[in-house]
């Protein structure tokens, strides 16, 4: 037996190359496509589940320009509490920063935890680091996160000022609550008083064009009151920073914008829907393409690969007249055809999965890492496996009739000429 199919293999070598070479193109294509759709989407759903509200009634403030940058600190501090005050908007921003902190500088469990964590990033030679998202209390009241804007309030204890800081779940086994953290930059105090679980925030890199990211292995707590002022921190909540009211007038907004140009900076504020909506756009037309070009190449392959059957039938013509006259039956040939493009369809699958997860691997690196591993092995490949069982089916429909119209009489003269 094991003969006979190493020997229908090597007779029929172009053909299965041809075969498995078109689909392994094919389906790869297909999995691009539709990884990439899912990623696009479900980046756009977790950044929404962040929002405590609809995302037209949030608004985000864009940079183009800031004359004096060592007085940015006391302007966009001053910005944002006219904002509050004359507006009545609620106005915050974020900004992550890696510092270190004097208590876990040489915890060894701790340095421990890091190392994965960090591996194979710039921070793996700096394991003492901590990831620190730094709020405006009034965050808490624009994003969805479990933490209210009351509990990052500073606390006094004695003649001390601690602020609060909460803990991902990661640390758990290494910070207890009330256990006293102190920042190397500007001796800020922080007071250990929760743990963070099963949230995510938004990407240092952009909040909007970013995948957000779990919080289980960082920290956040509110500004000090050096770093609200302090211009290189609050530098780095550029783009970062937004408004929520219940209606974002167009008035109110040129007034903002007016109100910053007066301090030198020039701002515009646009929607997170309209932020959003633009991302779609942007990235729609990429989509339809790959969509396009993946199908386009399906089509050609199932082209190809159903005349290479249909010469195959034709080159063995004889041979499946000489099957016929011995009884076998037309079901019996097209189950064997049927069955072995299903072999080889079945093999390019394998490929295609294991080429896909390793190429994704080399090439996908940081924050979009855990959403392309999540659509490949939840969407993209169950998906295209469907997809590989039509490809095989429409390919083998001319073929099929080919053989279900054959007529032994008929193969006999054919013979006889």
């Amino acid at each position: 037996m094991m003969s006979r199919f190493l020997n229908y293999l090597a007779r029929n070598k172009v053909q299965i190359i041809l075969v498995m070479g078109l689909s392994i193109i094919s389906l790869f294509l297909c999995v691009l496509a539709l990884t990439n759709s899912f990623v696009f989407k479900a980046q756009i759903k977790d950044l929404k589940k962040i929002f405590q509200t609809d995302t037209d009634k949030i608004g985000v403030l864009n940079f183009s320009y800031v004359k004096d940058e060592n007085r940015f600190g006391d302007d966009i501090n001053e910005i944002k509490n006219i904002i509050r005050k004359d507006y009545g908007f609620i106005c915050g921003a974020y900004t992550e920063s890696y510092i270190y902190f004097e208590e876990l500088w040489n915890n060894k469990v701790y340095l421990e935890c890091n190392e994965e964590e960090y591996k194979g990033t710039f921070y793996e030679e700096y394991l003492s680091l901590s990831d620190v998202i730094m709020v405006d209390p009034e965050m808490m009241d624009i994003v969805d996160c479990g933490i209210l804007k009351e509990d990052l309030l500073p606390i006094t204890i004695g003649d001390e000022l601690y602020y609060p800081i909460y803990v991902g779940s990661d640390f758990k086994h290494i910070i207890e609550i009330d256990d006293v953290l102190t920042s190397d930059t500007f001796g800020t105090k922080y007071i250990v008083k929760g743990y963070i679980e099963d949230t995510i925030w938004f990407s240092y890199y952009d909040p909007i064009e970013f995948p957000a990211s779990p919080m289980k292995h960082k920290f956040i707590a509110p500004f000090g009151n050096e770093e609200r002022t302090d211009s290189m921190t609050q530098l780095s909540t550029v783009n970062q920073i937004f408004i929520k009211g219940n209606v974002l007038k167009e008035s109110d907004i040129r007034q903002i914008e007016k109100l910053a140009s007066q301090k030198d900076i020039k701002i515009s504020i646009s929607t997170i829907e309209e932020k959003i909506q633009q991302f779609k756009v942007d990235n729609m037309e990429i989509m339809r393409n790959q969509y396009s070009f993946a199908i386009v190449v399906m089509i050609c392959s199932m082209i190809s690969i159903s005349s290479l059957f249909c010469a195959f039938i034709l080159m063995r013509i004889k041979e499946y007249g000489i099957r016929l006259a011995f009884g076998e039956s037309k079901e019996r040939l097209i189950c064997t055809m049927v069955g072995r493009h299903l072999v080889y369809i079945s093999i390019a699958m394998l490929i295609v999965i294991l080429f896909a997860k390793k190429y994704f691997d080399a090439t996908v690196l940081g924050e979009f890492s855990q959403l392309y591993n999540k659509s490949l092995v939840g969407y993209a490949f169950p998906i295209t496996i469907l997809v590989s069982i039509l490809y095989t089916l429409i390919s083998l429909i001319p073929p099929i009739i080919m053989i279900n119209r054959m007529e032994l009489v008929q193969l006999v003269k054919e013979e006889e000429i």
